[in-house]
C-alpha cells in the first residue's frame, strides 16, 4: 500500500495505491520503530483551499504518513477566513479516532488583544505604527494572559498553544526601553503566559516562534521555561545552496543561531521550515534532494521537530515534497537516491526515468531563482536559467505521458504536472521579457499566467491567491489596510468553500438584484448599482462611461471577481462595459500633447528657457547616446512602453540597462545650474543596482537612487555649503513614476526640493561646507549614469527628462506632473463560465466608448466576471459591468 497523498477530490482516485487481495498473510512482525523527530507537523497556515471537505481528507493521510500534529491558526492574520473555531466540531472526531495532537495559535496577539477593544494597552495614535501591545505594561501583559487561558479552557482540545506576535511585528518604542532588546520583550509575554497556563492548564504546552525580529535567542534572565517549545523559522534563507553553505551570509548566520539557541535552551527546538512557501506561487519548487539532505542534518544540531505548511489546491505540484518530508521526519536515514528512485518507479511506472529528469530539473530551477524570499527576478542569468529549466521539465512530462497509458494514473498525473510546467513557464516569461524589454510579449506572458490560474484553480496543481496572482496583477503583494494591497481577500476563502448562492429566477434580470457566491474587489467593496467610488461600502456615484450613465450595475476596481451560481439554467448574458467617469488619472506618463505645468506663480514650463533632453522617438533624435568610458561604448536603446497611450499606441521609451548606458543631455553642459533648476523626468525602474544615477554634474550634483527605492540629492551651492535631500517615499519598481528635482537659490540660501508622482516629499537645507565646486556650467550633464566606467548606471526606462532653468529665482516652487496622465485606468474585462474563458475585451481606457458584451452561458454552473487591470500594474481601475442582465 502507498500513501501518496490524502484523498482529495481532485485526484480523482488516483491519490493512493491501495492493492486488491482476497486473502492478506502477515508473517510474524517483531519491529519496533521509533520516529526521529518527535514533533512532525503539517501547517494549515493561511488556508486558503482548506475547507470542511478536504481536512478530513488531509488528517487521514496524515495519519498514515505518520504525522502527529495538525498546526490550525486561531484566527489567521485575524480576519475572519481560516479559524480553528469553525472547523473544530467537524474535525476533532477525526483528529482523535487517529490520535493526533491539536497545536493552534499562530501569527496572534492582535487576536487575543485586538486594539480596536484595547486602545488603552497601544501607543496612543499607534505611534510608530505598533501593532503590538505595550508589553512593558504590566494590565497589557495579563489581559493578553488571561483572554488567552479563557480560550484554551473553552477549547480543551489544545494539546499546543502558539504564542506568536502579528506577522511583520512592529513593536512599540518602550519594548526595547523597558527589556533591552525585541528578544528578550518578547520572551517576557511567553514567560508570563506559560506559568499561568502551567497552574491552570497543566500538560497544554506553549511554544514561541524564533523569527523576524525576535529570532535571536534572549538574555539568560529571561530565557524561556523548559517546557515551551522554540520554532525556529528561517524565512530568507536561500535554498540554492543547503542551509549549512557557505555561500549565502544568510544560511551560516541562521546555523549559527541555531547552534547558539541549542548551548542556551534545554528545551524542545523545532524548524518551521520553507520547503513549500507561498511565495513560490505554485511553481513546481520541489527538492527532494535538499530535503533529504537537511532532514537528518538538522537533526544533528539538536532539532527535535519540523514541519512546513500546505495548501489542498497544489498539492500535486508538491506532492513528493510533502511525502519525502513526512518519512524523513520518521526516518532520518533515509537514502534520497533510493527514496526517489522507489517513488518515480511506484508512482509513475514506465515514465519513472523521465520524471526522475523532471525532478532534478525543476529543482535546480527552483533552488536557482529562489536564493532570496521573494526570488532573484532581477538577475537575467537567473531568470533564463529558470525558464530553460521549466521548459526541459514540460518536455520530460511530454516523453514520460508518450510511455504510459493515456488513462492510466500515470498519465493523469503527468497531464496535470504538465499544465502547472506551462503555467510556470509563462509566469517566468513576465519577468524573462521584461529584462530583455520585449513589452508585449511580457504582457502576453501575463494574460497567459492568468489564464493557467483560473482555469486550474481546482486541479491540484495552482491555488488561486494573492501570491500566485500578483505575477500578473498589481497590488497583490500586500494584505493590510486601505491601498496596501489586494485588500479584501475573504473571496478567495469563499471560492474555495464553494459559498452556496441561490441561481436566478426564470426571465431576464439584472445580475445586481442577485446574491453573488463570492465578490472581490481590488479598492473596497463592489458596489451594485453605483460605481467603485473609495473604500467604503456605498460611496459611489452614477454609474457613467465616457459620459453615457446608466442607474444598473456593478461598481468594479481591478483585481474585481464576482461569481454568480447559475446551476445551467441560463441562456445569455449581456452587459455594457467600460472605464468609469469617476477616473481622474494616476502616475502615468501621457504620450500626447503635454498638459500645463507650472509653478504656484503660474510660471510655465514650456514658456522659459529649456532644453527638452529625452523625448520617445524610434530613431532617438531627441536625445544623444552618449557613451562612457569603458572599454565598450554604451548603447541604451529605443524601445516600445511597456503601457499605451490614450489611443493603445506603445511609444519609444529609452531603455538602459543598469550598466555603463549613459545618455549625453544635449545643450545643457553650458548651462549655469548654480543660480537654480528644475529637472523632471518619467522612469521606470526594473532593479535597484547601485545608488544608480537619475541626473548628474560632477562634481557638484549628484540625484540617485538608495538602496531601498528612497531619492536623495546633493549638491554644492555657489557659498561652499552642500544641501543634501533624501525622500521619504521610495521610487517603485516595475512601474512607471515621475520624478522631480528642484533647486532655488535666493541670495546665499540654496532649497533642494524632491517630488515623486507631483508630491513634495522632501525639502531640506544643509550647511557642510564643501571645497568641491558649485553646479557652474561648461561640465557634462549625464542621464543614467555617471559617465564613466561606473557601476551606478539606471537599470530601468526614461519616457520623458528635461533640465528647466528659469530667469530668476522663485520664492515658491511647486512642481506638478508633466505631463499631467490624461490616460487613466487601463482594464481588460472577462467573463468565465466555471473553468472556461468564453469572452475578453481589448484593454479598455477612459477615453473609450460604452462595449456591448454578448455571450451564451448555456451549460455554465457558475458565471465569473474578472476585471483584469490591464496588465500595466497600475491603479485607478475603476470599471463598470453597466446593466448586466442574465437571461434564465
Amino acid at each position: 500500500m502507498k500513501f501518496f497523498a490524502p484523498d482529495f477530490d481532485f485526484y480523482e482516485g488516483n491519490a493512493e495505491h491501495v492493492p486488491q487481495r482476497q486473502t492478506v498473510s502477515l508473517a510474524p512482525l517483531d519491529i519496533t520503530e521509533e520516529p526521529s523527530l518527535t514533533y512532525r507537523r503539517k501547517h494549515v497556515e493561511e488556508g486558503w483551499s482548506h475547507t470542511s471537505r478536504n481536512l478530513p481528507q488531509l488528517v487521514d493521510w496524515m495519519a498514515k504518513q505518520r504525522l502527529n500534529i495538525l498546526v490550525y491558526p486561531t484566527d489567521h492574520f485575524g480576519r475572519g477566513g481560516t479559524v480553528w473555531a469553525d472547523v473544530r466540531e467537524q474535525l476533532l472526531p477525526e483528529i482523535h479516532k487517529r490520535d493526533l495532537l491539536v497545536e493552534v495559535g499562530a501569527h496572534g496577539f492582535q487576536t487575543f488583544l485586538p486594539p480596536e477593544d484595547y486602545p488603552q494597552y497601544y501607543p496612543p495614535g499607534t505611534v510608530a505604527g505598533s501593532n503590538v501591545f505595550e508589553v512593558d505594561n504590566d494590565e497589557a501583559v495579563q489581559a493578553y494572559v488571561d483572554n488567552v487561558v479563557a480560550y484554551l479552557q473553552e477549547n480543551p482540545e489544545i494539546d499546543i498553544f502558539d504564542a506568536w506576535p502579528p506577522d511583520g511585528a512592529i513593536w512599540p518604542p518602550s519594548a526595547t526601553e523597558e527589556f533591552g532588546s525585541i528578544a528578550n520583550a518578547y520572551a517576557h509575554v511567553v514567560s508570563e503566559l506559560g506559568t499561568a497556563i502551567r497552574q491552570e492548564l497543566p500538560g497544554v504546552r506553549v511554544e514561541a516562534i524564533a523569527y523576524d525580529t525576535h529570532i535571536e535567542p534572549p538574555d539568560p534572565e529571561y530565557m524561556y521555561h523548559t517546557e515551551t517549545i522554540i520554532d525556529f523559522a528561517p524565512y530568507d534563507r536561500s535554498y540554492t545552496e543547503t542551509i549549512d553553505g557557505d555561500t549565502y551570509p544568510l544560511n551560516r548566520y541562521y546555523v549559527d543561531l541555531i547552534e547558539r539557541w541549542r548551548d542556551a535552551f534545554d528545551g524542545d527546538l523545532a524548524i518551521y521550515e520553507y520547503y513549500r512557501k507561498y511565495s513560490f506561487h505554485s511553481l513546481p519548487v520541489v527538492m527532494p534532494e535538499l530535503i533529504g539532505y537537511e532532514a537528518p542534518y538538522y537533526r544533528s544540531l539538536g532539532i527535535s521537530g519540523l514541519g512546513t505548511y500546505s495548501e489542498p489546491a497544489d498539492w500535486m505540484t508538491y506532492e513528493l515534497t510533502h511525502l519525502i518530508l513526512a518519512d524523513a521526519s520518521w526516518n532520518e536515514d533515509l537514502d534520497v537516491e533510493q527514496y526517489l528512485t522507489a517513488y518515480t518507479s511506484e508512482r509513475y511506472g514506465a515514465a519513472a526515468e523521465d520524471m526522475r529528469t523532471y525532478f532534478a530539473l525543476v529543482e535546480r530551477a527552483g533552488r536557482a531563482i529562489f536564493d532570496r524570499a521573494p526570488g532573484n527576478y532581477s538577475d537575467m542569468t537567473v531568470v533564463s536559467a529558470a525558464r530553460d529549466g521549466f521548459l526541459a521539465a514540460r518536455a520530460a512530462l511530454d516523453a514520460g505521458d508518450s510511455k504510459v497509458p493515456s488513462e492510466s494514473t500515470e498519465g493523469f498525473l503527468l497531464r496535470r504536472l504538465a499544465r502547472n510546467a506551462e503555467f510556470a513557464i509563462a509566469d517566468t516569461e513576465i519577468r524573462y521579457y521584461e529584462l530583455t524589454g520585449e513589452s508585449e510579449r511580457a504582457r502576453e506572458a501575463r494574460e497567459a499566467t492568468h489564464v493557467f490560474v483560473d482555469a486550474h484553480r481546482f486541479d491540484g496543481i495552482i491555488v488561486k491567491d494573492r501570491w500566485s496572482m500578483r505575477s500578473y496583477q498589481s497590488g497583490m503583494t500586500g494584505n493590510h489596510g486601505p491601498g496596501a494591497g489586494l485588500v479584501n481577500t475573504q473571496w478567495v476563502w469563499d471560492m474555495y468553500r464553494r459559498i452556496f448562492a441561490p441561481a436566478p429566477p426564470p426571465g431576464d434580470s439584472y445580475l445586481s438584484d442577485h446574491e453573488w457566491r463570492y465578490g472581490g474587489n481590488g479598492w473596497g467593496p463592489v458596489e451594485r448599482d453605483q460605481s467603485n467610488g473609495s473604500y467604503e461600502a456605498g460611496d459611489g456615484d452614477t454609474l457613467s462611461i465616457d459620459g453615457q450613465t446608466f442607474a444598473r450595475g456593478l461598481g468594479t476596481h481591478a483585481y474585481s471577481e464576482i461569481a454568480y451560481q447559475l446551476d445551467d439554467t441560463c441562456e445569455r448574458f449581456t452587459s455594457w462595459i467600460g472605464i468609469d467617469d469617476e477616473v481622474r488619472g494616476s502616475s502615468q506618463p501621457f504620450f500626447g500633447e503635454p498638459a500645463p505645468a507650472t509653478f504656484q506663480d503660474d510660471w510655465d514650463f514650456r514658456d522659459q528657457q529649456g532644453k527638452q533632453a529625452v523625448a520617445g522617438g524610434g530613431d532617438g533624435t531627441m536625445a544623444v547616446l552618449g557613451h562612457s568610458e569603458a572599454e565598450e561604448p554604451s548603447d541604451p536603446e529605443w524601445l516600445e512602453s511597456p503601457i499605451a497611450d490614450h489611443s493603445g499606441q506603445r511609444p519609444w521609451v529609452l531603455s538602459l540597462d543598469g550598466n555603463d548606458d549613459v545618455v549625453t543631455l544635449p545643450g545643457v553642459d553650458d548651462v549655469e545650474l548654480s543660480q537654480g533648476f528644475a529637472f523632471e523626468g518619467w522612469f521606470y525602474q526594473r532593479t535597484r543596482g547601485n545608488f544608480p544615477r537619475l541626473f548628474e554634474r560632477r562634481p557638484g550634483m549628484i540625484f540617485f537612487v538608495l538602496a531601498d527605492g528612497r531619492l536623495r540629492v546633493d549638491m554644492n551651492t555657489v557659498a561652499g555649503k552642500r544641501i543634501s535631500a533624501i525622500s521619504q517615499d521610495a521610487l517603485p519598481l516595475n512601474e512607471w513614476a515621475h520624478v522631480g528635482l528642484v533647486y532655488d537659490v535666493r541670495d546665499n540660501e540654496a532649497r533642494g526640493r524632491l517630488y515623486l508622482n507631483g508630491e513634495e516629499v522632501s525639502y531640506a537645507v544643509q550647511d557642510v561646507t564643501s571645497d568641491d565646486p558649485a553646479l557652474l556650467g561648461g561640465r557634462p550633464t549625464y542621464l543614467g549614469n555617471r559617465g564613466d566606467d561606473s557601476d551606478r548606471g539606471f537599470d530601468g526606462l526614461v519616457a520623458f527628462a528635461r533640465v528647466v532653468t528659469p530667469a530668476r529665482a522663485l520664492d515658491e516652487w511647486t512642481l506638478d506632473l508633466f505631463p499631467l496622465n490624461a490616460l487613466g485606468g487601463t482594464v481588460v474585462f472577462e467573463v468565465w463560465g466555471d473553468d472556461r474563458q468564453i469572452y475578453t475585451s481589448d484593454i479598455q481606457t477612459k477615453f473609450m466608448p460604452p462595449t456591448y458584451v454578448d455571450v451564451s452561458v448555456e451549460d455554465v454552473n457558475e458565471l465569473r466576471l474578472i476585471v483584469l487591470d490591464g496588465y500595466d500594474g497600475k491603479g485607478d481601475d475603476h470599471a463598470n459591468w453597466a446593466e448586466p442582465r442574465i437571461s434564465c
